[in-house]
């Protein structure tokens, strides 16, 4: 297994609502196919510019071109718009 540690994100765009929660969701990507069910996600912190979670996914070793992380934000009524997202590869 890698142990992916997600620290933390900066200057992420603001959003309108204050009963946002952000949160990552990392991804196993071949051939430029994202699979399609996460291979981890963070606890949701409060919608801030600068948000840290300091948490790690574990990352099974298995064949992939990259890992994709997304950045997503959650309002209180469930919506989810992905406002970032990074390439590991």
């Amino acid at each position: 297994m890698i142990h992916l540690k997600i620290i933390s994100a900066h200057h992420l765009p603001s959003i309108n609502s204050k009963s946002n929660h952000l949160y990552v969701k990392a991804y196993l990507v071949n051939y430029d196919i994202t699979a399609s069910k996460s291979i981890g996600v963070t606890k949701k912190v409060k919608k801030i510019s600068d948000p840290s979670w300091h948490e790690v996914i574990l990352i099974p070793f298995v064949a992939a071109q990259f890992v994709r992380l997304e950045i997503c934000d959650e309002t209180s009524k469930g919506n989810v718009q992905i406002i970032g997202s990074a390439k590991i590869q």
